[in-house]
């Protein structure tokens, strides 16, 4: 349920005293890189505060196995905020202050955390499976490619066939986390995801354009599996011997 609180209360004035020091520590986003941490979670609630102070949004966020998150998102016009109950992926940053005074919830709720990104994912899979592939990718952003470009699929034969592959995670940990190549291409950790959604990717601004509608949906998903055999042959025990 969203909420607009006019008058100032403690918990926003908690928010914003702990905003401002946050702003004035890390102006600059890409610092303190090591306090920052990514959740699948889906958006419960949101409480927006105006004040001549700080103007934004305490979301609260529904994680995996029942824990809640409240994170604070600085007012934009240039950022909508997400659909309420949506699934997300989020990227977020401790706050200077942990958040003040009690909550009615019986789950247990985490400091306030700075919002830094956030992106929908439209998917089938739980929070708590969600949860697991972002664990085991270095590559959370492929994986959010990848998750996208099942759901644009229109054909739901081949939607559920890729997401009945993706939900066996002796398949998905390994497409997600394994280099493409030893020496070549994609050699880093969860180059074999990227490279896999970038052919993908390709082939779908092209293909609908040459292909019939099923004929273009095929060649993706074909370019999408051309590498999967290498969950195999790029398992560690098959890693060359170097001298």
């Amino acid at each position: 349920m969203r909420q607009t609180m006019t008058q100032h209360d403690a918990v926003f004035s908690t928010v914003t005293q702990a905003v401002t020091e946050h702003s004035m520590t890390h102006a600059d986003p890409g610092q303190n890189a090591t306090n920052r941490v990514s959740q699948v979670c889906q958006l419960e609630s949101v409480l927006t505060k105006h004040s001549a102070q700080q103007n934004g949004h305490i979301m609260t966020l529904q994680l995996p196995h029942q824990h809640r998150m409240r994170v604070w998102l600085p007012a934009s016009d240039k950022v909508s905020l997400p659909a309420m109950e949506s699934v997300l992926y989020v990227e977020t940053e401790l706050l200077q202050r942990p958040l003040k005074g009690n909550t009615k919830s019986s789950a247990p709720l985490h400091s306030l955390r700075l919002l830094r990104y956030w992106q929908p994912i439209e998917s089938d899979y739980s929070l708590s499976y969600l949860q697991t592939l972002f664990d085991k990718t270095p590559k959370p952003h492929a994986l959010l490619r990848l998750l996208a470009l099942i759901a644009r699929l229109q054909d739901k034969r081949l939607q559920k066939l890729l997401t009945t592959l993706f939900s066996r995670i002796d398949i998905a940990a390994p497409f997600i986390s394994l280099p493409a190549s030893f020496n070549h291409h994609h050699s880093m950790p969860g180059g074999l995801l990227l490279h896999s959604v970038e052919c993908a990717e390709w082939l779908e601004s092209i293909a609908f354009s040459t292909l019939s509608k099923r004929e273009a949906q095929l060649t993706l998903v074909a370019a999408l599996l051309h590498d999967l055999g290498k969950i195999e042959t790029m398992s560690q025990s098959d890693a060359p011997v170097s001298d």
